[in-house]
C-alpha cells in the first residue's frame, strides 16, 4: 500500500457562491468541500485498490464535526487534506479526518466524522467491508475525535419550517446533508448572524429526509454572552428527528 494514497490533498478557492454577507467563507462551504474531497479520495482508493469496482454498499455519515480558527475571504485558496483513521476489522464505524490550511500553510480549521456502511440491497448497516480493509490509512489524530451527547429539544426559542425540494436531493435520493446546515443557520436570530461567526459545528445524523416533505428547524439558545452556544433539532413531518446539531458562535 502506498503511503501517498493514505492522505488525499486538494485545493479549493473560496468562490463567490461560497461567501456570506460578510464576504467570508460560509460554514456550509466547508461542509461542501468535506463532501467533495471525501468522495474524491474514496474514488482514488477504489480505482487503485479495487480496480474501480462498483460497490453494493453506501457510506453514510453518522456524526460530523467542524472547528474553525478563522474564516477565509473571497478568492483565498485553501488546501484541504483528508485521510481515514486505521480501520478495525469487524467494526461498523470508520472515521474520516479533514485538515484545512491557508496559503501560508497555517491551520485554519479541521474536522472529523464517523461513518457507517449501508448495504443497498439488503437495506441495512453492515460491518466495514473486507475489501476496504486493504486501504491505506493514517494514524494522525486531528482533534480529539470526541462528540457531544445531543438530546432532543423539549422546547425551543426559534423555529422555521422548510419544504424539501427536488434540488435538495442528492445521488442517494435523499436530502444532501449540507442542506441541514443551511436550515440550522437560517433558524438563528438575525442579530446573532450579523454579529457573530459560527466557529464550531457538530451534527448527528439520525434519519433521512426526502423530497416534498415538511421539516421544522428548531433552535434553543443555551448561553448568550461573548460566546453563544445553541442546540438545534430538525424534525420530520412524521415527528422523527432527522438530525441534532450543536453550534458555537463568537
Amino acid at each position: 500500500m502506498e503511503l501517498q494514497d493514505s492522505i488525499f490533498t486538494q485545493k479549493f478557492p473560496v468562490r463567490y457562491r461560497d461567501i456570506d454577507i460578510s464576504g467570508n467563507a460560509s460554514v456550509m462551504s466547508f461542509f461542501d468541500n468535506f463532501q467533495e474531497i471525501g468522495f474524491n479520495h474514496a474514488d482514488i482508493l477504489a480505482q487503485n485498490y479495487n480496480g474501480k469496482k462498483e460497490f453494493s454498499f453506501a457510506v453514510v455519515w453518522t456524526k460530523l464535526k467542524l472547528v474553525l480558527k478563522r474564516f477565509p475571504k473571497w478568492k483565498e485558496t485553501l488546501t484541504y487534506s483528508s485521510w481515514i483513521s486505521p480501520l478495525i476489522p469487524n467494526s461498523r464505524i470508520a472515521v474520516r479526518n479533514f485538515e484545512i490550511k491557508d496559503t501560508q500553510d497555517k491551520l485554519i480549521g479541521y474536522g472529523y466524522g464517523s461513518m457507517v456502511f449501508f448495504d443497498m440491497i439488503k437495506r441495512k448497516s453492515i460491518e466495514i467491508p473486507e475489501e476496504l480493509l486493504m486501504y491505506p490509512t493514517h494514524d494522525h489524530l486531528i482533534g480529539n475525535h470526541e462528540f457531544s451527547k445531543l438530546n432532543g429539544l423539549s422546547n425551543y426559542d426559534h423555529q422555521i419550517t422548510i419544504k424539501t425540494r427536488y434540488t435538495d436531493i442528492d445521488i442517494y435520493r435523499h436530502v444532501n446533508n449540507v442542506r441541514y446546515i443551511n436550515w440550522v443557520i437560517d433558524s438563528m436570530p438575525i442579530d446573532i448572524l450579523k454579529k457573530k461567526k459560527c466557529y464550531e459545528t457538530e451534527i448527528h445524523f439520525l434519519n433521512e429526509a426526502r423530497d416534498g416533505i415538511t421539516i421544522n428547524s428548531n433552535t434553543k439558545i443555551l448561553t448568550e454572552n461573548e460566546k453563544i452556544t445553541a442546540n438545534h433539532e430538525l424534525i420530520r413531518e412524521d415527528g422523527k428527528s432527522i438530525a441534532r446539531i450543536k453550534t458555537m458562535w463568537e
